[in-house]
């Protein structure tokens, strides 16, 4: 996700459209926070602990790799297994078979 910066030494006239473009990069960058703290709940409930790589990881995330990540605790039984840079699903699962 781009970020937006002001600098406030520049004089800056303030219109709908960057009040929007300000609107919605915030917005975004709190549904990116929720997600990050939605998978360490999950990874917590799962695995019992995050460890500070993964949360490394979380917290430099964008929106799209925490959707991807999400799916993944899905279909793995090691924290490891989650953070893949693809999509699991049944068929290229990381489950112990028995």
């Amino acid at each position: 996700m781009e970020r937006s910066t002001i600098n406030i030494n520049e004089p800056h006239t303030m219109n709908d459209s960057n009040l929007e473009h300000l609107l919605n990069a915030a917005k975004e960058e709190g549904q990116t926070e929720g997600k990050a703290e939605l998978i360490i709940q999950l990874l917590l409930s799962k695995y019992g602990a995050v460890p500070e790589w993964a949360m490394d990881m979380l917290v430099l995330a964008d929106a799209e790799q925490l959707d991807i990540w999400a799916n993944n605790i899905l279909y793995t039984d090691n924290i490891q297994h989650v953070f893949v840079n693809h999509r699991l699903d049944k068929h290229n699962v990381f489950f112990r078979r028995q």
